[in-house]
């Protein structure tokens, strides 16, 4: 694959400028990301409201499985393939949070949405 950059100048009004600028705001994602994202025919989701929260109180759920788990494990008391098993059923929560809230779907030609990923 080649990866030499191809440099493209658009010109915008300026609200057509204000317009992409929060867009890709709302999606987290530069001006250039969300533009090659539409080309490729995808559409970007924004976060919702309280994601970030959700994600950072998981992650720090999981933190603290993980520390239990090693608790556990150097006292061999705790039954460590379960708690195991709910730190791995955490992180996949956290991806697939991320893939329905985040991921950008890909718009078909029959008109129904598919994700990037997928």
């Amino acid at each position: 694959m080649n990866n030499k950059v191809v440099r493209r100048c658009f010109r915008f009004s300026k609200e057509e400028n204000e317009m992409l600028k929060a867009k890709a705001e709302a999606v987290c994602v530069s001006d250039s990301a969300l533009v090659r994202m539409l080309i490729k025919g995808c559409e970007p989701k924004p976060k919702p409201e309280g994601f970030n929260e959700c994600v950072h109180q998981l992650a720090k759920l999981g933190a603290n499985v993980g520390q239990l788990l090693a608790k556990a494990n150097s006292l061999n008391f705790i039954d460590t393939p379960t708690l195991i098993s709910l730190s791995n059923s955490i992180q996949t929560l956290i991806s697939d949070m991320t893939a329905v809230y985040i991921n950008p779907e890909r718009v078909n030609k029959d008109g129904s949405n598919k994700t990037m990923g997928g």
